[in-house]
């Protein structure tokens, strides 16, 4: 089973939740720059702006400022992605958007309190070229990727807009995950099935239903045990962060008692049980959400590990191994392979950007040199 022991918010976590939440909190006001770095390390400097008196003056005339520009972004953000689903459905690619924005637009009072960086559409793997090619016609362009055929399962498109560092990125997945494993446990024809409309988004806009936009919501915070967030350059490891939390706590709110039900068959059918429990749990000790206890513990239950535990509990290069046998055929697996090993031209002409001058093959042997050092020092680490 999962080795993960109970949340344990530190004081500076509990004080943040109860004013996110309306509540007195019990814990003394952290010193103005700590409040400030976890603000923005947790995610929920769209929360904390919508409060801007709650904090201290200092903080809260930055929040103001911070209030204005995300507002601005959201209004441009909603415009885009609603012309991207239009473009989509008018090219008859079934999408949905899913995470973040899915929840700004279905469980936050305002959908620019819900920070992000992105919007993750969802699509069927067959699709994958069309729905491309209609993003690229809106004027996104693909970033860099190592490859978009076999060894990813989504690619990221952004849109440059006029104003101060103003971007917008879509990422584009055809399968729930990056990984193989866990992917074959949740389907997008499965997910699309289920899809509700997001009418505060647009009129075309789908998401998931609750209970499937509670176990991804779910899984996405527990991966991010083993993979990296990103603030301000910066990469971070935690699966606490406040603002998934909080879109548990959300989601809790809004499900009915046949939504609990459906959420509790497929967490038990995908094996995510004990991760959507771990989930749960930190956002009761968090915000002190309202789940019902039969479920919860219902999910902590189980007996030999699923294979989604199993893989999440593996290191990096067990998790590798493993993305690799659960690939159907020789083929994919050897196409998997060729993609991790030998990188397109313009992925590695820009990694080793410090050395235009040297020959392609020197570039791949140099690749595999840093990679062999890097699994020699994770092997040790185990």
């Amino acid at each position: 089973m999962l080795e993960n022991g109970p949340f344990q918010p530190v004081d500076t976590d509990m004080y943040l939740a109860a004013v996110l939440t309306g509540c007195q909190p019990k814990q003394p006001r952290p010193d103005v720059d700590e409040l400030a770095r976890e603000i923005r390390n947790n995610g929920v400097d769209g929360l904390a702006a919508a409060t801007p008196d709650l904090w201290p003056s200092r903080l809260a005339s930055d929040l103001k400022r911070q209030a204005v520009a995300q507002q601005f972004w959201e209004d441009q953000h909603k415009t885009l992605v609603s012309d991207a689903l239009d473009a989509l459905h008018d090219a008859n690619v079934p999408a949905m958007v899913i995470k973040g924005t899915a929840c700004a637009y279905s469980v936050y009072r305002h959908a620019w309190t819900r920070t992000r960086g992105d919007s993750d559409i969802v699509i069927n793997p067959k699709d994958r070229a069309t729905a491309i090619s209609v993003l690229e016609g809106l004027g996104y362009a693909q970033g860099l990727a190592f490859s978009t055929e076999t060894a990813v399962s989504q690619v990221s498109l952004e849109r440059a807009e006029p104003g101060p560092g103003f971007s917008h990125v879509i990422d584009l997945h055809w399968q729930l995950n990056n990984s193989e494993v866990l992917s074959q446990l949740v389907r997008p024809d499965e997910l699309l099935s289920r899809a509700v409309p997001l009418p505060q988004l647009s009129a075309r806009a789908m998401g998931p239903d609750p209970a499937d936009a509670l176990l991804i919501t779910c899984l996405h915070r527990y991966v991010h045990r083993a993979s990296p967030y990103t603030v301000e350059d910066t990469q971070l490891f935690s699966e606490d962060r406040m603002i998934w939390l909080m879109d548990i706590h959300l989601l809790s709110q809004v499900m009915s008692a046949n939504d609990w039900a459906a959420f509790q068959r497929r967490a038990e059918r995908t094996g995510f049980g004990p991760i959507c429990a771990s989930g749960l749990a930190a956002a009761q000790t968090l915000f002190d959400t309202d789940i019902p206890e039969d479920c919860l513990n219902t999910l902590r239950q189980g007996g030999r590990a699923s294979p989604a535990e199993r893989y999440l509990m593996a290191s990096p290069r067990g998790r590798w191994v493993r993305d690799f046998w659960a690939r159907r055929g020789l083929r994919d697996k050897l196409a998997f392979l060729r993609a991790h090993l030998f990188p397109s031209v313009t992925y590695m002409r820009a990694s080793f950007a410090k050395h235009p001058e040297e020959p392609l093959p020197a570039l791949y042997l140099r690749r595999l040199r840093l990679g062999v050092a890097r699994r020699f020092q994770q092997a040790r680490a185990e």
